[in-house]
Parts: structure tokens; C-alpha cells; sequence
């Protein structure tokens, strides 16, 4: 028995099985190569290809002969690229005013306490 996403090494008779789908490597390596060659932008730590061109990979340029393969608003690729390439991407969402921390603190409370029944604001001294 076989898990739902693995891939089978081999056929019954021992031969090489037909790929059910290439990986995006191999599938889009033409235009991983173009994207490579006209890439002179600084590229992050362990990256074949700069922030600009694997946006450009992701959302397509018609010029350049990429199609898309996401549709979508482009910041959330913009967003992405940048949590995968620095320590940065969560400043980017939210509001601007509110500290992010890397684990929030649970308070116990669900939402702000009701007041008091017959509590007015006058009645406060």
C-alpha cells in the first residue's frame, strides 16, 4: 500500500514508471534557465535566484516568456519572498502600531470584560 503523495520508483516488471507530475524544477526548467541568465541581482543565502527573479517566476512576466502560476494579489508573493528570504516578513503584515512577538502570551481572556451590571460611567469615583 502506498501513501496518497508518494511517487512509485518502478513498475511490476522492474521497469522506470511514468512521473505522474514533474516537480517544478523540471517541469518549468526552460524558464528557471532564462530567469537564471538575465538574474543580476543579489541573490539570499542558498538561493539559486534573486528575490526579483523568483517573483518574476511566480507571477509571470508575458515579455520574458514566464507564465503565471499564481493568481492572486502579487503582495502575498512580495510577503512570502521576503518571510522565506529574511527574518523581516512578519513586520510586513498587520497593523503597524501593534508589537509582534514570536510567541503571544495567552491572557486568559476572550474579549475585553463586561462591565458590571448598573455601572455607569458617572457612578466611578
Amino acid at each position: 500500500m502506498t501513501a496518497r503523495n508518494e511517487t512509485r520508483v518502478g513498475t511490476p516488471d522492474g521497469g522506470p514508471a511514468a512521473m505522474q507530475r514533474p516537480p517544478a524544477e523540471v517541469r518549468y526548467a526552460e524558464e528557471l534557465a532564462a530567469l537564471r541568465s538575465d538574474d543580476r541581482d543579489p541573490r539570499p543565502p542558498g538561493w539559486e535566484s534573486s528575490l526579483r527573479a523568483a517573483r518574476r517566476f511566480v507571477i509571470g512576466d508575458a515579455e520574458a516568456g514566464i507564465s503565471r502560476k499564481f493568481v492572486g494579489n502579487p503582495s502575498l508573493v512580495d510577503r512570502a519572498l521576503v518571510t522565506l528570504a529574511t527574518n523581516r516578513g512578519p513586520m510586513l503584515v498587520g497593523d503597524s502600531s501593534t508589537p509582534w512577538t514570536a510567541e503571544p502570551r495567552w491572557t486568559g481572556r476572550v474579549s475585553p470584560p463586561l462591565p458590571a451590571p448598573g455601572w455607569t460611567p458617572s457612578s466611578t469615583s
